[in-house]
Order: structure tokens, then sequence, then C-alpha cells
């Protein structure tokens, strides 16, 4: 869904974010030195035609709003892994207390629920780029 005007795109995407939601356990331990537990990871994946362009600016805009609420910053490490674009984008989430964890997955989930383009899966094993 694109909106053209700025101010309501920030509020629709704004609204995006949920305020309460049910707290799971949440405990990400390293498996070895090679590969890392990511908390989110979101896939920008294709089916021939390449992924879906208007996805990663929602998938910024999502953090950029994420981050100014809560004062935490969301930072992601890519792994491109196909010819098309395909990427993931991979979460720690480590400074997020596990409230926070699950509203920002919620609302990933809530933001992409329609885009069978981004999958987004929780506490997935990939590996760590130096």
């Amino acid at each position: 869904m694109l909106l053209h005007s700025c101010k309501s795109r920030h509020a629709k995407q704004a609204s995006m974010i949920p305020e309460t939601i049910v707290v799971h356990d949440t405990t990400i331990v390293n498996s070895s030195e090679k590969e890392q537990i990511f908390r989110v990871v979101v896939s920008f994946i294709s089916r021939g035609e390449g992924t879906d362009q208007n996805a990663r600016p929602m998938l910024d805009s999502y953090v950029t709003l994420f981050q100014e609420k809560y004062g935490l910053l969301a930072i992601n490490q890519q792994l491109p892994w196909g010819r098309e674009g395909e990427v993931d984008n991979c979460f720690l989430l480590n400074d997020f207390s596990p409230m926070q964890q699950i509203t920002f997955i919620q609302g990933l989930n809530d933001l992409f629920k329609e885009n069978d383009l981004v999958h987004i899966d929780e506490n997935q094993r990939k590996p760590i780029v130096k």
C-alpha cells in the first residue's frame, strides 16, 4: 500500500506499531562462532520476477518509526542470497526487552501480512558476516 503524501504514509505506518502485546520467552544463544541466532529475519524473496521493490522502503520506514517511538536501535545485517535481489534482513534485537521484541515482530507481521514476497521468521540461525 502506497500513499502519495509523506505525512499520511508516516501516520499510517506509525499506527501499525502495536501498543501492547503478549510477551513470550525469547532467550537467544550463540550456537557457534560462524553462526548466530537472529531474533527475527525479514526475507525479500523472488518468484522469477525479482523482489518487491516497495518492500525495502516499507521496512526501512517501519524500523525508523519504531526506533523513534521506543528510542531503540534496530540494526539489521543484510545477507544477500539470490540472483534477483533476494536478501535476508537479520535483526538481533538484543537491546530490546522481550515485550519490545514481540511488539517489533508483530508490527512487521502486520506490515507485510498480505505480501507473499516477504517472509518473516523468528529465531533463525544465519552466518555471521564480518
